[in-house]
């Protein structure tokens, strides 16, 4: 009778990454393992399906994950235009409200970018009241400027105004 010991298959580490060789005897058996890396750092190590790299609840999980991304390509990205005037700030509230819409975003997300927008379209407000203003201002003291080099000054000269006039007080 063969010994107890050598009648059990020997599980032998194999030179390929993710592989286990199984000796029985002479003939080896080579079966791939799962490549998955699990949440503590361990690699799984169960059999992997059919020639690949992975076992069945793995690939499951990637299928599942790759279908996800692909949905979020396909319901795209909220892209708004650089707020930089009040027609570019209409022009987001209007897209933020079409994704809402289409329920690409939550409502609470599409209430906090329509309010960064209405804040957004208050300070290009009281940024152009201020050119405005600061634009007329400018163009008053170049008007009273103009005007006050027009005026002709008339200064009465009289011997107490001139410079060469001492006044004897004694």
């Amino acid at each position: 009778m063969k010994d107890a010991a050598s009648s059990q298959l020997n599980f032998q580490p194999a030179t390929g990454e993710g592989e286990s060789v199984v000796a029985a005897g002479s003939s080896r058996l080579i079966i791939r393992t799962c490549r998955h890396i699990l949440d503590g750092g361990d690699v799984c190590q169960a059999a992997a399906v059919g020639g690949r790299t992975y076992c069945r609840a793995h690939l499951v999980l990637r299928v599942r994950c790759r279908k996800m991304a692909r949905a979020r390509r396909r319901a795209g990205m909220l892209k708004l235009p650089p707020l930089m005037n009040l027609p570019a700030v209409q022009v987001g509230i209007t897209k933020v409200r079409v994704a809402l819409a289409a329920n690409h975003i939550d409502p609470d997300r599409a209430r906090l970018l329509r309010w960064a927008m209405r804040i957004a379209a208050t300070n290009l407000r009281r940024i152009e009241q201020q050119k405005q203003l600061s634009h007329s201002f400018v163009e008053k003291q170049m008007t009273a400027m103009m005007n006050k080099s027009k005026r002709i000054y008339r200064i009465h000269l009289s011997h107490f105004n001139s410079r060469g006039y001492d006044r004897n007080t004694t």
